[in-house]
């Protein structure tokens, strides 16, 4: 393994980092402990389930979606079914509120979810692959679909408070053109479009897709798979679709602009609009406009197959988020021997699997980076990492705080005795031990890019914390599943209930709220506050625009003050919690209840 580049070809600002990456990192804040740990349903023998998403509102309660097969007990509901998809609701104790599922023939998951401050939950996924029946069916409440051929891309949008299901569209080939479809149409992420509505995203490999009114033709070739990126109003009507090829999805985000951020690897070469990415493996990053126009799009540094220093390796996203200022921030692995971000360079501190001429073919690191969406140059990154695999799968960002989950350890199968072991990773200055195979992990690092704690759970076996939430009290919820016999949360232990048990569990506040948001001073003034139906805003000039935030940093309202005198803005609409003004630089803390 390479330690540096050779020095001509560095960077005075590279080297620097290299300076840098070779102090250890030190964790600047106490970890939080587990609180709470249970598992996911009851499930009967034989049955299995699934998580894909996690969601929490301002009153703690946490939504789940996912897949699952059999008969599974959430509360006093039962769902049965084969390859089902399902959401439940729990609350803040644990106790199962609803669950609901969507049912066919054939396969049917929530790949995605988004839950937004007026209580409404929106979903993503794919049904009715067709292995058993031309055509198939799906069911959401007293909605049927059809599709003919392979499987179709489904967006609904639940009642969070009941379950119920307000409405479901579809988007796929073979039901909107009258003939049999001959590939697949799959939902993979959802994110806010700023609006009221959502984006989302996946993938197709036949022919084309209907999205809509909207028509998408296949842009790869053969069998190759096209990326697609959709807009719906709140209603559910779809505003517009755009496709690209050869690629697909690995997550969604959005900003306050609604402009979207999408993810996944890619081989060989992938064009958007004018640009066009050419690498033998890893992942894209690329910006679609509210209006649904390509603004840029790049290779994630270090995705070269043999490329620049005799790598070998690639880079691939996990995860993305986006921040209030704007910024996208980055999650993922890399596992050649370096990635470079920018001025920062990142070395793969991973033991090898195999050498291969002319470099080596590493386990891999994970990594966090920071991008200015305007231009799509890179402001920091920073890694994690040990001998072994690592993996981030989800993150948040809430305030100065970048939130992660994933795994670590070594697969049974590449342990050099055959068996489990113990195996360091290091978080910057916190260093985790896993129990045995694979264990999940939770961390966090600032906005500056600096680890400030992890903690892990699991057992022996392959355990992974899969998805993430914050809830408006910073509390971190984090879904996953244990195949272990036991799993540890702190100082609660699960016992299995399946050969791959689900869990969901929550993390004490790893951070005080702030009263407001960095300012300063404050400009205006609100009243009364807390509040319930309506607020008075004095102090800013006419014409002044204002925007209420919810506790995930999303634009829920927005307003602009009147010429003359004070503005009266009506929340009879959002939800109970904690929500942010903002205007003209500054903003206030607003509680509603």
């Amino acid at each position: 393994m390479s330690h540096s580049l050779p020095a001509a070809l560095v960077p005075t600002r590279v080297l620097t980092t290299l300076l840098l990456l070779v102090l250890p990192g030190v964790a600047s804040a106490q970890a939080p402990a587990f609180e709470q740990a249970l598992p996911v349903g009851v499930a009967a023998a034989g049955s299995n389930i699934t998580q894909t998403a996690i969601a929490t509102d301002a009153q703690g309660n946490t939504v789940v979606a996912g897949q699952f097969s059999g008969s599974i007990r959430f509360g006093t509901t039962t769902l049965t079914g084969t390859a089902d998809a399902f959401v439940a609701k729990r609350d803040a104790n644990g106790t199962w509120l609803w669950a609901t599922q969507a049912s066919g023939p054939d396969s049917d998951y929530c790949a995605d979810m988004l839950l937004d401050a007026q209580g409404q939950l929106y979903v993503v996924g794919s049904f009715s692959d067709g292995q058993r029946t031309l055509p198939s069916t799906a069911t959401f409440g007293s909605t049927v679909l059809t599709t003919e051929g392979g499987a179709d891309v489904f967006v609904a949008r639940l009642d969070a408070a009941t379950g119920a299901w307000l409405w479901v569209r579809q988007a796929g080939y073979g039901n909107k053109n009258g003939t049999t479809a001959t590939g697949n149409d799959i939902g993979r992420a959802i994110a806010p479009d700023g609006q009221g509505g959502v984006l989302v995203a996946g993938n197709f490999n036949g022919p084309g897709m209907q999205v809509g009114t909207t028509s998408l033709t296949k842009a790869s070739a053969g069998s190759a798979t096209d990326l697609f990126v959709a807009r719906l109003n709140a209603a559910g009507t779809w505003l517009w679709a755009r496709n690209t090829g050869q690629g697909d999805v690995t997550d969604l985000a959005s900003d306050t602009q609604g402009n979207a951020y999408l993810c996944g690897e890619f081989a060989n070469t992938l064009s958007f609009a004018t640009t066009q990415l050419t690498k033998n493996r890893g992942s894209y990053l690329a910006k679609l406009s509210s209006t649904g126009t390509w603004q840029w799009a790049q290779a994630l540094p270090g995705t070269q197959g043999y490329g620049s220093y005799g790598s070998y390796g690639g880079t691939y996203c996990g995860a993305l988020a986006t921040d209030e200022q704007n910024h996208l921030y980055v999650a993922g692995r890399f596992d050649g021997n370096r990635a470079i971000f920018g001025s920062t360079m990142l070395l793969n501190t991973s033991g090898v699997y195999y050498s291969e001429a002319p470099g080596s073919i590493q386990r891999g690191d994970v990594f966090v980076a920071r991008m200015n969406t305007a231009d799509g140059t890179w402001q920091w990154a920073a890694q994690a990492g040990g001998l072994d695999e690592e993996y981030l799968s989800d993150m948040v960002v809430r305030d100065s705080r970048v939130y992660v989950s994933g795994s670590f350890g070594i697969p049974r199968i590449y342990s050099p005795s055959g068996q489990p072991a113990p195996t360091n990773s290091s978080f910057g200055g916190s260093v985790l031990v896993s129990a045995g195979e694979i264990d999940g992990v939770v961390a966090a690092l600032d906005t500056n890019g600096r680890w400030q704690w992890a903690v892990r759970a699991g057992g022996t076996g392959r355990d992974q914390c899969s998805a993430l939430a914050l809830d408006a009290l910073n509390r971190v919820y984090v879904a996953g599943s244990f195949a272990s016999t036991t799993a540890q949360f702190g100082s609660t232990s699960l016992a299995s209930t399946a050969d791959l048990t689900p869990f969901l569990a929550r993390l004490a506040a790893a951070e005080p709220l702030p009263a407001v948001l960095p300012a300063p001073r404050l400009s205006f003034a609100v009243y009364p506050n807390p509040a319930r139906a309506a607020v008075t805003v004095t102090g800013l000039p006419g014409g002044q625009r204002i925007e209420v935030l919810d506790a995930l940093g999303r634009v829920v309202v927005e307003a602009q003050m009147p010429a003359h005198g004070p503005l009266t803005l009506a929340c009879a609409g959002l939800a109970p919690g904690l929500y942010m003004m903002r205007a003209a630089g500054h903003s206030q803390r607003l509680v509603l209840h």
